[in-house]
């Protein structure tokens, strides 16, 4: 027997809905507005599927995620990136919003936008997400530094990781250069 009560009853009706039709409904609304809502379905539903070991609905969820990023307004990614890194350290969804940061690279390093302040914001918060730009972006901003940038980056992702470590390495107070440089 499996204990459901302290499981959100439209999640569990999601999943068994999934059972049966292999997928599950995402909030309907006008684009844009429910952004918020849909990643955290997506990740919910995410959570349960590694609760109850159900591979196929992990590998939904994640493509569903990983879909409804690309089409949201960055303001609610960058929204979403907390609850994402909450869903376990392997889990794909913390790579998903490390590679979606890289891809909207331009507007979270626009000076002075709000993006580029809730970016940096949820770096202090959450120095695993800062580690884990550090290790993807840092390495290719410092190649393009040194002229030794790798060759897999686009343009745009060399660009941001060049920006990255500039930033970085002006503002000690962000967790990781401080722990490195300290």
């Amino acid at each position: 027997m499996i204990h459901m009560a302290d499981e959100d009853p439209q999640l569990i009706r999601e999943m068994f809905f999934f059972f049966y039709h292999g997928f599950y409904s995402a909030p309907i609304g006008i684009a844009g507005q429910h952004d918020i809502a849909i990643s955290q379905k997506h990740i919910g539903m995410y959570n349960l599927a590694i609760k109850y070991d159900v591979k196929a609905l992990q590998q939904y969820t994640t493509e569903e995620f990983q879909s409804h990023l690309a089409k949201c307004t960055t303001v609610d990614f960058l929204s979403t990136i907390e609850s994402a890194y909450f869903t376990g350290e392997a889990s794909p969804l913390r790579k998903i919003v490390v590679s979606e940061a890289g891809v909207r690279c331009r507007e979270l390093m626009t000076p002075g936008s709000r993006a580029r302040h809730i970016f940096f914001a949820t770096m202090t918060i959450l120095p695993v997400f800062e580690r884990d730009m550090f290790v993807r972006y840092f390495e290719a901003g410092a190649g393009v530094t040194l002229g030794l940038a790798k060759t897999e980056e686009s343009d745009d992702e060399r660009d941001f990781g060049a920006h990255f470590h500039d930033e970085l390495m002006e503002d000690s107070s962000h967790t990781l250069i401080a722990d490195l440089t300290g």
